[in-house]
């Protein structure tokens, strides 16, 4: 089944958390996540509610959403993808820093409060991915801060000791690993 659901509506979470809440979820990938660079002068209180709700709120309350099955069935997997803006400041996305920031503490949490039950919660904080979203919006801060177009982008790949951005893929085996047996004893970690 495919539910469609805008993660930055916080009445659209509440009303996918109620289709999903009697589903045998064994795996939770929080993956949605997101921010419109800007001044922070210039935010208004919508941006900064829908950031919270994407980045903070919908996780958490998905995870609210499957932890209770998992600890029934004795069993469960979470991983929250979080950001590198948590861990170093970013001036033009301070609000999702922030919420991703939540965003790990929360998990965990959750790690040590559900971990007797076979139950694991992990964050992994990519950074600078090769996305088209994130290429696009590392230009747009760029713009904002009167730099170079790829100012941003060369920063996050020389940054990162590879010398180039993350591959998606690079992820997803992260996440892959996470879910697997080999790492159970693996919660609470970013």
């Amino acid at each position: 089944n495919n539910i469609i659901c805008d993660l930055s509506n916080i009445s659209e979470i509440v009303d996918l958390v109620k289709q999903i809440r009697d589903l045998e979820v064994d795996v939770l990938i929080n993956n949605a996540g997101g921010a419109q660079p800007k001044m922070f002068a210039q935010m208004d209180v919508d941006e900064l509610i829908q950031c919270t709700n994407l980045n903070y709120h919908a996780p958490v309350l998905l995870m609210q959403a499957v932890l209770e099955g998992m600890k029934e069935r004795r069993y469960g997997r979470i991983v929250n993808v979080s950001s590198i803006a948590s861990k170093s400041p970013r001036a033009l996305i301070p609000h999702y820093g922030a919420a991703k920031s939540a965003l790990e503490k929360f998990s965990a949490s959750m790690a040590v409060a559900y971990g007797e039950n076979g139950i694991t919660v992990n964050c992994i904080c990519p950074g600078g991915v090769n996305t088209e979203t994130s290429l696009i919006n590392r230009r747009k801060m760029a713009s904002i801060s009167g730099k170079e177009e790829n100012y941003y982008n060369s920063m996050m790949a020389s940054g990162n000791g590879l010398g180039r951005m993350v591959k998606v893929d690079e992820i997803v085996s992260l996440v892959d690993f996470l879910i697997s047996e080999s790492a159970e004893a693996i919660s609470g970690q970013v």
